[in-house]
């Protein structure tokens, strides 16, 4: 049993791993805001948690408020504003060269809510990103988010989204829909549905405004309900991620 941050309980059926994989998360804002309220919570001055050899890991400090520090050594979070620019290619780069078992994009809405997106466009190049971390790194697993939806709120009497609310949705399910199913053809890649945005436990559709004040947003505000269900939601994917961490770097460093 893992205690989650809030209080709330996730069943696992693994003990603490001998081996902690390292895992690196892509995305645009909200990765940002979320290792940033780490960042502001954290008493170490931004130098990250102290290990046993007196170095400081902010990644381990990740690991640890989001309560897998049993079960994985280091959590980076890198972020970019859109799929299809310079900044997020290097981003995946830098992921790369951190070494790591496994890679999540929490990524693309920023890319659906531009008014000329093609969905294709922003699925194939998530796809590539993922074939060359796999190829080139050596990532064992790359695991990709659900893109959430968006109500969108004007705001100095214009929308903020490109395209309609409607165009958006229609969007974020085909570029989900996409992603699930190149997933089902690889086994280095899964796609998981973040809990908590699109349906309620009884499989009934969630509007936007019960976990977003911005209408685009989880929360947004750190310490309000719909950030707090982001940090359980990428909590989710990462515990979910770890039987498959690590497994074919894991066996060939013994090979």
């Amino acid at each position: 049993m893992v205690k989650g941050r809030h209080g709330s309980n996730i069943t696992t059926n693994f003990p603490p791993l001998s081996y902690k994989p390292v895992v690196c998360i892509i995305g645009h804002s909200m990765p940002k805001r979320l290792f940033r309220a780490f960042d502001n919570e954290s008493l170490l001055d931004g130098r990250g948690l102290e290990l046993a050899d007196g170095s400081f890991s902010r990644g381990a400090m990740y690991a640890k408020y989001l309560y897998v520090d049993d079960f994985i050594h280091e959590v980076h979070f890198l972020h970019a504003p859109t799929v299809n620019s310079q900044k997020f290619r290097d981003a995946v780069r830098a992921a790369g060269a951190m070494n790591p078992d496994t890679v999540i994009f929490h990524a693309a809405a920023n890319d659906l809510a531009s008014k000329s997106c093609n969905v294709r466009t922003v699925f194939n190049s998530l796809v590539d990103y993922a074939s060359n971390l796999i190829t080139e790194f050596g990532v064992s697993t790359v695991m990709f988010g659900s893109v959430l939806k968006r109500a969108d709120v004007p705001k100095n009497g214009k929308g903020r989204l490109g395209c309609s609310v409607e165009e958006f949705r229609l969007r974020a399910q085909l570029i989900n829909r996409l992603l699930k199913k190149e997933c089902r053809h690889s086994s280095d890649l899964c796609y998981v549905l973040l809990p908590g945005f699109w349906y309620n436990d009884k499989k009934q559709e969630l509007p936007v405004s019960d976990w977003s004040s911005d209408r685009l947003h989880p929360g947004p505000n750190v310490g309000s309900e719909g950030f707090a269900r982001y940090y359980h939601a990428i909590r989710h994917v990462l515990l979910i991620a770890i039987p498959f961490l690590g497994q074919a770097k894991f066996l060939s460093r013994f090979l």
